[in-house]
């Protein structure tokens, strides 16, 4: 048996040793797991933040849906009298927020929900969208998402004037 492993089932004769000792394998164990425990709460952190994100670029996008669809209104729509409009509607209703569209008295897409456990302040916004005037009327013109386990909160401004939608982190 030259050149061949000499070790045989007590050991290796030359002293080297094969696999991990029951007390290595349990550091290797406890520092995994520690560094697992450090991690685990910022990444739940993190995805709490990517969720807010989610939310409002959801609500940026839905408000720029309903802006082009009130400037590319070509009929009279019941309940509108002279001017032709649109309205957005944002309500929490329990753990979501709910949002539909109005043309007068009717509806109209998009309608929907935000994710599961996302809240607005205030409770209830509108905002209206006139078709051949500036960006529109509404009392709120800015509006924030939060959720209950995140430090930061994500508020959605509307210029009414020129019609742009600003998203920005800010404390809660």
């Amino acid at each position: 048996m030259s050149g061949a492993n000499r070790c045989g089932p007590h050991g290796c004769p030359c002293g080297k040793r094969r696999g991990l000792l029951l007390l290595e394998a349990l550091l290797l164990a406890g520092i995994t797991a520690l560094a697992a425990g450090l991690l685990l709460p910022s990444m739940a952190d993190w995805m709490e933040e990517r969720r807010l994100d989610l939310a409002a670029a959801e609500a940026s996008a839905l408000i720029r849906t309903v802006q082009a669809d009130a400037k590319n209104g070509d009929a009279q729509y019941p309940g509108t009298l002279t001017r032709e409009y649109k309205e957005l509607y944002l309500q929490q209703r329990g753990n979501h927020i709910y949002y539909y569209c109005r043309r007068g008295v009717q509806s109209t897409p998009p309608t929907g929900y935000f994710p599961t456990d996302i809240f607005i302040q205030p409770d209830s916004v509108i905002l209206r969208f006139d078709k051949d005037v500036f960006a529109g009327k509404s009392d709120d013109f800015q509006f924030e998402l939060y959720s209950l386990s995140s430090d930061t909160a994500r508020k959605v401004v509307v210029s009414m004037y020129t019609g742009r939608v600003r998203v920005e982190t800010v404390p809660r």
